[in-house]
């Protein structure tokens, strides 16, 4: 079975009118050019299938080809003949371009692979933006990486403006009325600042509320980012909801701050001021519940995907799976389960998740007892 991943990169493409690969690098000078397409990805396999729109922009507006409207259009029919939300997705540092696409593929696998409230199907769109996909040569490696990331935020911003022209332009009757959410994760976050500061210089177009979800999980980003107009303040008007994870055992956000000369990282030690955090953002620390990784010397910390839980937690830690699984359904951070709200810190801190008992069968009764807390929440409308 194969998993359908829809995908935007402005990664260059080994060959512009047939593309069969795409490279380490943006395209010449000019790292906001894009590409769309759609991948079917066997997770089994490790296997990456992938498709590229035609693109012809020539002079005559009612000649061009552009492959975002082939995509999108192709998305919009999926998400009407298969109703589920969809989950927008940037990668992190040192991710080749199939491998931010078995990412997305993992989390439509992991995140529906429960049954009733712990499950949540999704249809994935990737934002590929061009890591080295290397973790050799660092720190070289990670620079890079950083500097890819913050090019690529025009590319990022005119993905998500071009998809909002899309769906502006809908009949009413052909839109699906499905959320869109957003995952950031890791250095994600910071390509995500300057996708934000490219939308406000474009007069930040569109409804108010774009995303309906958004989650930073282990953001490579600075801590005082809601703090600042330049950085991720302005999320806050682009979404209902935004949910940051943090790990305060993170070895490659301590990596980062430890060898880069980076000042505290988001995911790792939170906020800097909680008081001045909009009131559309809540906190959840993961630490109690992630394997932790005492960090002794950086140079004996593998980075990247080679940290399989402590930033890798988004995918990996089923508890942490479970919290994002409810968050996306649109769960009140209240109703959450496994939560507890720490109120001098002004965050929930995750709890393990309690051992289930075994299903029951009443006297007289085919039907097993239902664990408590098991009950299924509605979904929260939009």
């Amino acid at each position: 079975m194969t998993i359908r991943v829809y995908f935007a990169t402005n990664r260059c493409p080994d060959d512009p009118d047939d593309p069969t690969e795409f490279r380490d690098h943006a395209c010449g000078e000019d790292p906001q050019n894009l590409r769309f397409g759609i991948a079917e990805v066997d997770l089994k396999r490790r296997k990456v299938d992938f498709t590229v729109a035609p693109e012809s922009h020539v002079g005559d507006p009612d000649r061009q080809v552009l492959g975002s409207e082939q995509v999108f259009d192709q998305l919009r029919r999926d998400m009407c003949e298969d109703p589920a939300d969809c989950l927008f997705f940037i990668h992190g540092f040192a991710n080749t371009f199939e491998l931010a696409l078995l990412r997305a593929a993992e989390i439509h696998e992991f995140y529906a692979r429960g049954a009733g409230p712990l499950s949540k199907k999704l249809h994935l769109f990737a934002f590929c933006w061009p890591s080295d996909g290397v973790l050799l040569s660092l720190p070289n490696a990670y620079r890079s990486d950083r500097i890819d990331a913050a090019l690529s935020g025009v590319a990022i911003g005119r993905t998500i403006l071009k998809a909002l022209d899309f769906i502006a332009n809908l009949p009413p009757d052909e839109r699906c009325n499905r959320r869109i959410h957003l995952l950031a994760h890791s250095m994600g976050n910071w390509a995500l600042r300057h996708a934000l500061q490219h939308i406000q210089e474009q007069g930040g177009r569109g409804p108010a509320v774009v995303f309906d979800q958004v989650l930073l999980a282990a953001a490579d980003e600075d801590a005082d980012a809601f703090e600042s107009e330049m950085k991720l303040r302005h999320l806050a008007q682009l979404a209902r909801r935004i949910t940051v994870y943090i790990n305060f055992q993170d070895a490659v956000l301590h990596v980062s701050e430890w060898t880069k000369g980076n000042p505290d990282r988001l995911g790792k030690s939170g906020p800097r001021n909680p008081d001045r955090v909009p009131n559309a953002v809540a906190v959840v620390n993961c630490s109690k519940v992630i394997t932790q990784k005492e960090v002794t010397d950086p140079e004996d910390v593998e980075l990247g995907d080679a940290n399989e839980t402590t930033h890798q937690y988004y995918r990996n830690d089923e508890t942490v799976r479970r919290d994002i699984v409810r968050v996306l359904k649109g769960l009140s951070d209240d109703l959450i389960e496994n939560r507890r709200w720490v109120p001098e810190k002004r965050y929930y801190t995750l709890q393990e998740i309690a051992a289930e008992p075994r299903a029951r069968r009443r006297r007289g009764s085919g039907r097993p007892r239902r664990a408590p807390g098991s009950s299924a929440r509605a979904e929260r409308p939009r």
